[in-house]
């Protein structure tokens, strides 16, 4: 059996590489033999997948933006007139907050693999937030046409009811839930390589930058963090996980987004913290956070790699967002969803001190 598994593969967001590993770990366990194409936006799927896990997968590189002319459009047509099975997903593919790039691509996609007459399934999607009209439209198209379809939360599969649709839909959850971790002894040993320092408790902070917020609230953020060194000698573990470049806003940076993001809050900070320079793959990343005691989180994955591992999670979100939101009322922890674009020092410090 060959799958086609499309989603945001590729571009260096640990999110979307952690839903990719994940989802080929979890596909195997039933189908042993099954052979994968991937859609690849870069090249850190070639880093994110073990060696164990890279055989019989097979990348088809996609050219994003103004590189789509770049992309192995021969591979793309021969990967899919070869699928058994096209899956889109996972992760939050129709959306149009950060950029009104994915609904139109995955849409076409769906369309044209439908008109070679291939079976579509939408693989644990987050839906949303849709404030265009055509990608309300699109998004409704590309799923009245799938044939199987499956949402990481209730409030994706009630949006795509608001849409029209009517076929039946199955509520699951993110795929990274169930990502296996590489050892604690390796993740004590990147931490240490790090910079880190034996000692308990550690917090572990994901910021990224994709939305605008303000200096007050940076400096907020900072002056908490601060405060949880000063009350209780913790350590402060900025972990990036957007792992690329943004060169529409920031060109010619040489630091990835999140790490940017992330320097900038620790800069702020009167106390040492460290921020993770290295490359790492899902399976360490996740190791890496539970190591942490806390999590503290902007980034979807983040507050997901904390429940898989069994850390307390605390969402940082905006108020435009809606998926942090989602899985946090899951979880029935609303009351640690806190708001990046009001948020005090006082409310940061004491979600952190109490949880």
């Amino acid at each position: 059996m060959r799958l086609f598994l499309i989603g945001w593969f590729g571009a260096g967001n640990m999110g979307d590489e952690a839903i990719l590993v994940s989802m080929i770990v979890s596909i195997r366990q039933t189908l042993p033999g099954v052979q994968f194409d991937v859609l690849s936006f870069g090249d850190a799927v070639n880093s994110s997948l073990p060696l164990a896990q890279s055989a019989g997968v097979n990348i088809v590189r996609m050219g994003s933006r103004s590189r789509v002319w770049c992309s192995d459009f021969q591979g793309f047509w021969r990967a899919l007139r070869l699928a058994d099975l096209v899956v889109i997903g996972g992760g939050g593919l129709f959306q149009d907050l950060y950029n009104p790039y994915p609904v139109p691509f995955f849409t076409a996609t769906v369309l044209l693999a439908k008109l070679l007459g291939k079976r579509v399934m939408f693989y644990a999607l987050g839906i949303g937030p849709l404030h265009r009209r055509w990608a309300r439209w699109l998004t409704g198209l590309a799923a009245k046409v799938a044939d199987l379809i499956t949402t990481r939360d209730a409030e994706s599969a009630a949006l795509l009811e608001k849409l029209g649709l009517q076929q039946q839909m199955y509520v699951t959850a993110d795929p990274v839930l169930l990502l296996p971790p590489v050892s604690s002894e390796l993740a004590a040993q990147i931490l240490a390589k790090e910079g880190g320092q034996d000692r308990s408790p550690r917090i572990g902070v994901s910021v990224h930058s994709l939305l605008t917020w303000g200096m007050e609230q940076k400096r907020a953020l900072a002056g908490a963090l601060d405060c949880m060194v000063n009350a209780m000698n913790v350590q402060i573990v900025f972990i990036p996980f957007g792992c690329y470049h943004d060169q529409w806003i920031h060109p010619g940076v040489s630091r990835t987004i999140d790490r940017m993001a992330s320097e900038d809050i620790a800069a702020l900070m009167t106390r040492e913290s460290i921020v993770l320079a290295g490359h790492y793959t899902p399976q360490e990343m996740l190791a890496i956070i539970g190591q942490m005691d806390l999590v503290l989180s902007m980034r979807f994955h983040g507050l997901v790699m904390a429940v898989n591992m069994g850390v307390p999670p605390i969402a940082l979100t905006h108020r435009c967002e809606i998926k942090l939101r989602n899985f946090m009322k899951r979880l029935e922890q609303e009351d640690n969803v806190l708001e990046v674009n009001t948020v005090s020092q006082d409310d940061l410090f004491l979600s952190l001190i109490h949880i």
